[in-house]
This record gives structure tokens, C-alpha cells and sequence, in this order.
């Protein structure tokens, strides 16, 4: 048998696995024996109208920006985002910000360029939108609902 340690949020998945089956819990915290006893209602009776049956995500919540940001596009949302509105940026000022990153959020329409001489990808202007601030704010207010996340 494997000693380890149980952190907070591995104990609270055990916890809302047990009761979406139904099930109770008892965990020897001297021991770390967890011991899960069959309850008297069935799965079905547990089973949630928002997570049906085989559709249970015992994590947390998913970030709202979906698919997640890369570490990049985080960086430029950033700088973006401290801007103020409506304030153009030459995109070779932001690190490690380039032309695939540019694309990925030219496609979500969280940014908006402006081309200078027509080149569209090395010497251009960008700018966060609408949709982009809103899509941040959102972000920021859950990584301050889970801050372990």
C-alpha cells in the first residue's frame, strides 16, 4: 500500500464522485484509508439534471475561453488589455507575440488589425475588440473564483 498525502481538491472529487453514485465516504486521515460504502439510493435517483449519467466531470469548472489560451495569446491579450480603448499597437511590441498567435486570435475576434503598406502579418497595427475585453474580463473573474486553477 502507497502512503501519500490527500490535498483538499482530491478529497472534495472523492466526495462529489461518492454522491453523484450515491455512495458515502470515509477517509482514516491517520491511516489514508478511504473506504467508499454503497448507499440505500441507486445512481439514478443521484443523477443530475445538468450532468446525465457517463457525462460527470468531477474537476472544476472549464475555463470560459474555450479553446484555453496558449501562453502567447495570454501575453498579448495582456498587453492588449491594458491599452486603452481604441489605442492601435505595432504587434512586433508585444513578446513572443507572431504571426500564428495573430491568426489564433484574429479568429476568435478578440483583436483587429490594420495593415501598414499591406503587409498583413510582419509590420501591423492591432487593437483588442469588444468582443476581446469582454472575453478578458470574463477570464480574469474566474481565475479570481479558482484561484488554484
Amino acid at each position: 500500500m502507497t502512503r501519500s498525502n490527500f490535498r483538499q481538491r482530491d478529497m472534495e472529487r472523492i466526495f462529489r464522485a461518492a454522491k453523484a453514485i450515491g455512495a458515502s465516504v470515509q477517509i482514516d486521515l491517520k491511516t489514508l484509508v478511504v473506504t467508499v460504502l454503497p448507499g440505500a439510493t441507486s445512481a439514478r435517483e443521484a443523477e443530475s439534471e445538468h450532468l446525465p449519467i457517463g457525462k460527470e466531470n468531477w474537476d472544476d469548472e472549464q475555463s470560459p475561453i474555450t479553446p484555453p489560451f496558449d501562453g502567447r495569446e495570454l501575453n498579448a491579450m495582456e498587453v492588449l488589455f491594458k491599452l486603452p480603448d481604441g489605442l492601435w499597437t505595432s504587434a512586433s511590441t508585444i513578446r513572443s507575440f507572431g504571426p500564428h498567435s495573430q491568426q489564433k486570435l484574429l479568429t476568435r475576434g478578440y483583436i483587429e488589425t490594420s495593415s501598414i503598406g499591406g503587409d498583413t502579418t510582419g509590420k501591423c497595427e492591432i487593437r483588442i475588440t469588444e468582443i476581446g475585453r469582454a472575453a478578458w474580463m470574463r477570464y480574469q473573474r474566474h481565475i479570481r473564483a479558482h484561484p488554484h486553477l
